[in-house]
């Protein structure tokens, strides 16, 4: 079985035992604690119904659960193509096991560092400032003027800095702002499709793009140059699809009371 098809397989396997757990603890807090049970406490706060595959159907019927799904997509091929490059340039500059662990422990510290700042001080000001859909395509934006200068300079240091701050970006502004567009959906949408893409969605969108990359640069021998020209495209991409959602999100905003 080829690896893709295996992660695939595996991720789905995860998706579902996350779904059942998940619905298993909707429904335990949906018990009473104390005294009688009231009338709309079923509909409120009853378990999550359908089976486990029901996220499938609930992504399909939505189009804001299918441009979810893309984001995701797209944004692993982004850092997928990012990190395969890196340790190709990694290989060739470093030659013992020693140095490559130094240089990336080095890296984890500092984007660690400033993911963390980012969070705890910047967020919520940055959120009150420019709002979802600004920050939800600031990211892609940054990734398509990354790979654009990398495509340019395909050196070794440029390579290496637009990855950390795809990955600080990533930890800081993305993930908050990603979680965040599963606020206006339903409650089972919650628990059954966010699963569902985070888990299947995003580990096969690191499959593909993983077999994307080997294919272009083993298979055609695609330069750095040309990948740093391909990533500047998805990243384009990425942005058109980030600000439609945010305007989707807003509307939602506006028109459904977000779930519980």
């Amino acid at each position: 079985m080829p690896l893709s098809a295996a992660l695939l397989l595996l991720s789905l396997f995860f998706m579902a035992v996350v779904i059942r757990w998940q619905r298993r603890q909707a429904a335990q807090a949906s018990l009473p604690t104390q005294g009688p049970p009231q009338e709309a406490a079923p509909e409120a706060h009853g378990g999550v119904g359908g089976g486990v595959f029901a996220a499938f159907a609930q992504v399909v019927r939505s189009p804001y659960l299918l441009g979810i799904t893309l984001f995701v997509l797209l944004m692993t091929w982004v850092s997928t193509f990012l990190y395969l490059e890196q340790q190709a340039f990694v290989a060739k500059a470093f030659h013992s096991a020693d140095e490559r662990t130094r240089f990336f422990a080095g890296i984890d510290f500092y984007v660690q560092a400033a993911s963390l700042t980012i969070q705890f001080l910047l967020f919520g000001r940055l959120f009150k400032w420019f709002g979802m859909r600004a920050l939800l395509a600031s990211v892609p934006i940054i990734m398509t003027a990354g790979y654009a200068i990398f495509a340019l300079n395909p050196l070794f240091m440029v390579l290496v800095l637009v990855y950390a701050v795809r990955r600080v970006a990533d930890y800081a502004i993305t993930r908050p702002c990603r979680d965040s567009l599963f606020t206006v959906v339903s409650r089972e949408e919650k628990y059954q499709a966010k699963s569902l893409i985070d888990t299947f969605a995003y580990r096969g969108g690191d499959a593909l793009s993983g077999s994307l990359y080997k294919a272009l640069t083993g298979g055609f021998g695609a330069s750095p140059t040309a990948i740093g020209w391909l990533g500047a495209g998805i990243s384009a991409l990425w942005a058109v699809l980030a600000l439609a959602l945010g305007r989707a999100f807003q509307q939602r905003g506006r028109s459904v009371r977000p779930a519980s």
